[in-house]
């Protein structure tokens, strides 16, 4: 059976079970659920009292498991990236409810920025804004870290509890439930030097762009990663591997490689966008 064939058969088995109602899409507003509350709950728990937060967050970590479980069984897309995007949204909804919902408060949770230094405050900068590093004359560091608690103002508690839960760092890199110790060396120099690494990163961003292409290949030519699990294996993995056990193994270690390649692809082009590209001077400002 030709690809062509095996992708119109998913997509008609997805299409009878959408207009039988036994799956939702993944485009409905129903999947996103989970992160809407997430989000919602983030905001209005630091204008709350520690009652109605104690209460509540029980209450709203339930929800969000409940949502992000039955995006798992009854969510569906017809594309590849959809369906990652299902099991994404479900595992890392759930992750960060663990976080942020049940281990920890995040009205006591601080963020790492950079900003210019400046020998006072102006009116444009936040007024809850906490500096650990002051710069006393001209010949002092470019730009300072500093730690920004939640803010006061709605739409900037907004971008704060946005940029909480999609940091690719997570906890305890650049966020963290209390102020580490403070940083006072001058960014400066890594700002000027910060193409450095780009050949270091470019080259790995190739190397697995060009990995996850080559598995990807390698998992249409066989029938199993295209729904046909009963088939027979195509016949340049038939002549190496006759034995099901060595089959299972080899067929679990490719999904395997591809996750894995897939993850470390996201976080390098991360690295090389922020980082290489756009710089601290971009990057690290708020």
């Amino acid at each position: 059976m030709l690809y062509s064939q095996a992708e119109q058969r998913v997509q008609n088995d997805y299409l009878s079970a959408l207009q039988a109602g036994a799956v939702t899409p993944a485009s409905s507003v129903i999947g996103s659920l989970n992160f809407i509350l997430l989000i919602g709950w983030l905001l209005a728990c630091g204008s709350v009292s520690d009652l109605t937060f104690q209460r509540s967050r029980w209450l709203v970590f339930v929800g969000i498991t409940y949502i992000s479980l039955w995006n798992l069984v009854y969510t569906r897309s017809i594309g590849v990236l959809g369906s990652l995007g299902v099991g994404l949204n479900s595992a890392l909804c759930t992750t960060l409810a663990v976080n942020f919902v049940l281990l920890h408060d995040p009205r006591s949770f601080k963020r790492l920025i950079l900003q210019p230094a400046a020998g006072t405050l102006t009116a444009n900068r936040p007024t809850d804004l906490k500096r650990d590093a002051d710069v006393h004359d001209e010949q002092g560091p470019k730009f300072v870290l500093t730690w920004e608690p939640m803010p006061k103002l709605i739409w900037r508690r907004l971008f704060w509890v946005l940029d909480l839960i999609t940091g690719l760092r997570g906890v305890h890199w650049s966020w963290g439930p209390s102020p580490s110790t403070p940083y006072h060396s001058s960014l400066s120099d890594a700002c000027s030097r910060r193409t450095a690494s780009f050949l270091r990163n470019g080259s790995h961003f190739l190397i697995d762009y060009f990995l996850i292409d080559l598995i990807k290949c390698l998992m249409i030519a066989d029938p199993y990663f295209i729904g046909y699990s009963a088939r027979k294996p195509p016949l340049h993995i038939a002549r190496y591997i006759t034995s099901p056990l060595g089959l299972y193994t080899y067929r679990m270690l490719l999904g395997a490689a591809g996750a894995f390649i897939a993850i470390d692809l996201i976080f390098t082009f991360a690295v090389l966008l922020q980082v290489n590209i756009l710089g601290p001077s971009v990057a690290g400002r708020h």
